[in-house]
């Protein structure tokens, strides 16, 4: 085993930047002191519930976050001594208002001989509010990662670490982060081979074009904790005077304002910022730069996701919503969450998409199958927040390519262990029940008992699998994964020193996932290819006799990583067109206005009840006039006879 050494939460932005907030802050001084690194420091400012789910009772959030942790393989061996290692630079996700590096520690990935450097960023209105102008232009959490990066440029030698072979890495909000590093020229030279985990600058959530009111946020955020909203000086010096506490509550309650149809950046993420003078980030969208290959960086690039990263949006946002979604999911409910989609999306005709999208995600071989609609209401969200822009970014970093010798690779995380059902407490080779079954059998000698209980465990098993084909690799299982979850949950030691609070068991087979999946990222970020020698003997079991073949333009090779790993190619190509393109066009059209020419059978049938409807009220009126009109000609009796003269 390698042993470690560890420094946490190197300090590498001065603590009096921080306190005036709202600025770019400034490198640390150059002189090198007496430092403690053996504990985690603070969280940058932020509601601390999504930390506290992997750090039970974590309480430690303040503005002097600007920190990083540097993992490092401590080799004593002479040969070792002036060895130098290939550096990873870990950027954390969670929708750019929460996260730390302290969720994410690189105990078990360092130990691939591998330098690990996880680092704290600010977050919601600390990073990212702006009033679009040099009071507050913005993305500052951008400039903390930036400064970051050139710290490790300046400083990883001492580490034993190679500045020549820095890999950037995120997850999600972090993806995002690599990908706009990937595009401004403020960034060039820190880092030479990129990976997006979950996101990228091209997801609908992860920049903010000024139409989208960066500054009308900022306004909202001040009203809510008693300043004036009139954006300026005056504005920002009263945030600065109000706690981190009041100024992260408050911004739970900025609302989204109308901008462009369609996006849900915001209102704290970054945004195009080519007012900015100094820190110019973004001159134009991401979108409108991918256009030109010169501005997309010249690396290697690793970008995918995991197969059902939407099943966490449905546990988490839409549970009041299904009245048993392991059985499945009914019409009605399917709607419910899509409507939430359109209102999300700001459509103006919610009907119109929110019917486009349900033709696109109904299984039509048999439409009411309620699993396979449960199925593809976690298509939607998969496809909509996560595949459409790490194949959008893909894609675009492919053609830059072409004519270099750099390489672009795409996976999708299939593997799901089958010991995983968010509640450990049953399952498991480890688990207490199983064990339960062995102490009974030694000290109680009673077989039939003991068989009794193996065979309830082995239920719950069978039912775990069951229930893990529904949920399959959700957000975020990848990352685990890569920093060595079912390692660390096996050693004691690790746990005290991550903090990491990981309450389920794995087996054998997570651990040997576990262990390709961090070879492969090692090997990506060494040589530019996840696996560089076909067959490779020495990759763990699980993953001997594998290529994985770079993206390509005319067939999107992806690969495939599960426990038996395949080369893919077009993932969902039709359904990520349309939330990459034509969702865009549906959402400005207007609502009908004037009487439309239908086509669908439902609605032509709706003309013909109406029609038929009509009639035969029209019918029983005629009759009921004509049984009316007889009645009141009876009522009259026979005319009198009128004597003449003949008489």
């Amino acid at each position: 085993m390698v042993q470690l050494k560890v420094y946490l939460y190197l300090v590498f932005m001065t603590q009096a930047a921080l306190l005036t907030f709202f600025l770019a802050a400034q490198p640390y001084p150059d002189a090198w002191e007496a430092y403690d690194a053996t504990y985690y420091r603070p969280a940058c400012p932020q509601i601390e519930d999504l930390i506290q789910e992997d750090i039970p009772g974590f309480e430690y959030s303040n503005e002097d976050c600007l920190h990083l942790n540097i993992f490092q393989p401590n080799r004593t061996d002479e040969e070792n001594l002036l060895r130098t290692y290939p550096v990873m630079v870990f950027l954390h996700g969670g929708g750019f208002k929460k996260g730390s590096a302290v969720q994410y520690p690189g105990i078990v990935l360092a130990q691939r001989d591998m330098i690990v450097v996880t680092l704290n960023y600010r977050l919601g209105p600390y990073g990212f509010l702006s009033t679009e102008d040099s009071t507050v232009p913005g993305n500052m959490g951008l400039t903390d990662q930036r400064m970051a990066l050139a710290w490790v440029k300046e400083n990883i030698h001492h580490f034993h670490g190679d500045a020549s072979r820095v890999t950037l890495i995120g997850h999600e909000a972090g993806a995002a982060c690599v990908g706009i590093h990937m595009l401004s020229a403020l960034s060039r030279g820190y880092f030479y081979r990129a990976i997006m985990m979950s996101g990228s600058d091209l997801s609908s959530w992860a920049v903010m074009d000024t139409p989208q009111h960066p500054r009308e946020y900022a306004s909202q955020l001040a009203s809510v904790v008693g300043c004036n909203p009139e954006p300026g000086e005056a504005m920002i010096r009263c945030l600065r005077s109000r706690s981190p506490p009041d100024i992260v509550n408050a911004a739970e309650k900025v609302s989204l304002r109308g901008g462009h149809y369609g996006e849900s950046a915001g209102p704290f993420a970054p945004i195009v910022d080519y007012f900015d003078d100094q820190w110019n980030w973004l001159r134009k969208s991401p979108k409108e730069l991918r256009k030109d290959p010169r501005n997309i960086m010249k690396v290697d690039v690793m970008g995918g996701f995991a197969k059902d990263e939407g099943a966490w949006i449905l546990q988490k946002n839409f549970s009041h919503v299904f009245a048993d979604i392991q059985s499945g999911v009914s019409e009605l409910e399917f709607m419910s969450v899509i409507h939430n989609v359109t209102r999300r999306r700001r459509a103006r005709d919610e009907e119109q998409v929110a019917d486009a999208i349900k033709f696109l995600y109904t299984w039509w071989v048999n439409p009411d199958n309620s699993t396979a609609r449960r199925k593809m209401l976690i298509d939607v969200f998969t496809d909509e927040l996560y595949a459409s822009g790490v194949d959008s970014a893909m894609k675009s970093t492919v053609r830059a390519l072409q004519d270099t010798n750099k390489n672009a690779y795409m996976y999708k995380f299939d593997y799901r262990s089958e010991t995983d059902n968010r509640s450990s407490y049953w399952m498991g080779e480890l688990s207490p029940l199983f064990s339960l079954v062995l102490i009974l059998r030694v000290v109680m000698g009673s077989p039939v008992l003991s068989i009794y209980l193996w065979c309830m465990s082995q239920l719950y098993y069978i039912t775990n699998i069951l229930y893990n084909i529904f949920i399959g690799a959700y957000h975020n299982y990848d990352v685990q994964f890569l920093f060595g979850w079912p390692y660390l949950a096996a050693n004691v030691t690790y746990q005290k020193l991550s903090s990491i609070n990981i309450n389920r068991q794995y087996n054998e087979l997570d651990r040997n996932i576990s262990n390709g999946t961090m070879r492969m990222w090692k090997d990506f970020a060494i040589y530019g290819n996840p696996i560089p020698v076909e067959g490779e003997s020495s990759m763990p079991m699980n993953f001997h006799n594998l290529t994985w073949y770079p993206m390509n333009i005319s067939n999107l090779t992806y690969f495939e990583l599960d426990y038996n790993s395949t080369n893919e190619k077009e993932y969902h190509q039709s359904l990520l067109a349309f939330w990459q393109d034509y969702i865009y066009d549906i959402l400005y059209l207007e609502p009908y206005t004037t009487t439309p020419i239908y086509s669908t059978t439902y609605k032509y049938e709706q003309y013909l009840i109406a029609t038929y409807s009509l009639a035969a009220l029209l019918t029983l009126a005629l009759v009921a006039l004509a049984l009316v009109s007889i009645a009141l000609i009876r009522s009259r009796g026979p005319p009198p006879i009128r004597k003449t003269a003949y008489y």
